[in-house]
This record gives C-alpha cells, structure tokens and sequence, in this order.
C-alpha cells in the first residue's frame, strides 16, 4: 500500500522541496497550506504524470482545523506514514520595533502550529502502530542572531 504524508506549509521552500522529494519515492503528498492559490499549481505540477498529492488549505494557528484535516487524511486513506510539521515564518528586525500581535502570530505558527499537529498525528499514529512525525527548522532556526529574535 502507498505511504502517505502531510507537509503543512507545502507549498513554498522546504516544505515545497520536501513534498517534491517524497512524490519521488513515491509517497502520495497532502499539500497543507494557508496559500490556496499557489498550493492548486502545486498539485497540478505534481500530478502531471500519475495521481501523487492533493491541496488542503489549512492554517495551523487553528487547532480544530488541524485535527479536522489530519484526522479526514487518516480516514480517507486509513494510514498516515509522515507528518512533516514545517509550516512557518520568520520576522526580522530590531526587537523594540515588533508589535504584541506580530510576536502573537510567530509564536502561534511556528510553535503552537507545531504542537497542534504533534498532538494530533501522534494519537492516529500510536493507534495505527507507526508513522513519523517531522518537525522543521531552518537554519535560522538553530542559532540565534541580532535581528531575529523571535524566531
């Protein structure tokens, strides 16, 4: 039976180069992105030879959300093989200059965004018996510098 996996934040960078390398291997892809637009192109790139992902808008800043899309994944295909918890943003600039909201919106994606689909995918994949949950950062992620400190 075919692999399946998630690759929230799909559609650009490395979720963009994650879900092209797993179509590869031949594991069928949900793209999950907020960015309808350019996640459908996505789609119909990958899907050019052989039926290999599918588009799900999803903003991960929204619990429900995310269960709902990673537990009808589950249910449509009855396996989830990969989580790849990638979506995320960074924001650059002097620290005083950052508002309350825009402090609320990174930590909301790029943490709870990664806490809500761990919560989820896990349950679904300690029940089924396997499956591999891929949390994301990029280098900028790994070490601290001047003008990116929150992410």
């Amino acid at each position: 039976m075919r692999k399946v996996a998630i690759v929230t934040g799909g559609v650009s960078g490395i979720g963009r180069a994650i879900c092209k390398e797993l179509v590869g291997r031949n594991v069928f892809v949900i793209i999950a992105d907020i960015n309808e637009h350019d996640g459908r192109l996505l789609e119909a790139d990958l899907n050019k030879e052989a039926s290999n992902a599918q588009f799900i808008e999803l903003n991960v800043t929204d619990y429900k959300s995310v269960e709902h899309v990673i537990t009808n994944v589950y249910e449509e295909f009855q396996r989830l093989d990969y989580l790849f918890n990638n979506a995320g943003i960074a924001m650059y600039g002097e620290i005083y200059d950052m508002s309350m909201d825009e402090w609320k919106n990174i930590v909301d994606l790029n943490l709870w965004g990664v806490i809500y689909g761990t919560q989820v995918g896990y349950q679904i994949m300690k029940e089924q018996g396997f499956g591999h949950i891929i949390n994301t950062s990029s280098a900028a992620g790994l070490g601290p510098s001047p003008i990116s400190t929150a992410y």
